[in-house]
Order: structure tokens, then sequence, then C-alpha cells
């Protein structure tokens, strides 16, 4: 379970009935530990509305891939509500420890993997129009960025990888096939009306 409001982590064990809780941070040394005994965080008061986190694993489990939003709220000094949404970024993190592997700037509110688990595809949806950012999960630089595509990850009806674009930039809803192995983008096809998209 990933916190939303907060760096901790979640474990629940059905079988032992147990349940462990760690906060989620860089992995320190012996000197900051014993530096940070008798420590307590310090709590802002203020007009915070809450956060939101998405998280998913990979297939082996040995990592977790995090991203959210921060929901702000202060009221001006006429008396109007100035609200804005603070990006949490994209944290790498070792779901057994806690561990936080590596963080990185993004603006992603949501997350997935490609079915192999070769792609992580982080969407940022804007104001006005939204993108897909894809990263090779191997290095987690570089990539690219698909502007007014949503990725969704599945496998097809017999078990193969497929991925499909979505937009409705145009006014209308359009799709496209992806190549699961280089993610280039197919050519693709206008839908009528209102769709949904179901993958196994």
């Amino acid at each position: 379970i990933v916190r939303a409001g907060a760096d901790r982590l979640t474990s629940i064990d059905a079988a032992a009935r147990r349940v462990t809780t760690m906060d989620v941070t860089f992995p320190q040394a012996w000197l900051d530990r014993l530096m940070a005994l008798g420590t307590t965080p310090a709590e802002a008061k203020g007009a915070s509305e809450g956060a939101f986190r998405e998280a998913v694993v990979s297939a082996d489990g040995s990592r977790l891939y995090v991203v959210g939003s921060a929901y702000h709220a202060r009221r001006t000094d006429d008396g109007m509500w100035d609200i804005w949404n603070e990006p949490l970024g994209l944290q790498v993190i070792d779901p057994s420890t806690g561990s936080l592997i590596r963080e990185i700037e993004s603006d992603a509110s949501q997350v997935a993997l490609t079915s192999d688990g070769a792609w992580l595809l982080l969407t940022i949806w804007g104001d006005v129009r939204m993108s897909t950012m894809v990263l090779p999960v191997a290095e987690l630089d570089g990539g690219r960025s698909l502007r007014d595509w949503y990725l969704i990850a599945g496998e097809s009806l017999d078990g193969k990888p497929l991925v499909l674009a979505r937009s409705a930039s145009q006014g209308q809803g359009r799709t496209a096939s992806i190549d699961p192995e280089t993610l280039d983008m197919g050519p693709s096809w206008n839908l009528p009306g209102a769709t949904a998209l179901l993958l196994p």
C-alpha cells in the first residue's frame, strides 16, 4: 500500500497475518541514522487539500514505480481560492526495504508497465492536452514523449503483448497500434462516438 499523503509503504502478509509499515527514504549511512534518532518531522499547518498517488510493481516484485500529485489550496486576499497541483515526480522504490532507489522529475499522474516489463509509460494530463512519456526500464533515461496520445498496455486474446494509443485531440477519438518492442506508432484510425477499450 502506497500512502498518498506521505512517503510511507505498508506491506500485508496475509499468510503470516502481519502488517509492516516503513518510511520510503534513500539508504543512509549509520552516522546519518544515529543523528536522526530522537528527531521528529515538523508538520506544516495550511490549506493543503491532500494528495493522490498511483503505483505499479515490476513482474519480479523488485521495483515499485510511483507517481502522483499533491493538491494545494489557499484563500487569497480578495477572498477567492487559489488552487494548484504539485507533481510529486517518479519514485523508484525497493518494496522489500522501502529504500528509495531513484527520483525523477515528472508531471505524470498515471504510471503503467508494458506486459514484458521493458517500458514504463508515464501519462501526463495537462489542462488542455495529454501526453505519454515512454522510458526504458533498464536505464530510465532518455525515452520519448508522445504528445496527444495516451498509451494502454495489455495483452491480445491469444496472450501476445499489445500496446494501443488513444487520442481525442482533434474532436473525435483516434486509436493507433504500437509495436510493443520498439513502441513505434503504426497507422491510426478514427472511432465514432464514445468508445471504451477493453483489454484482457
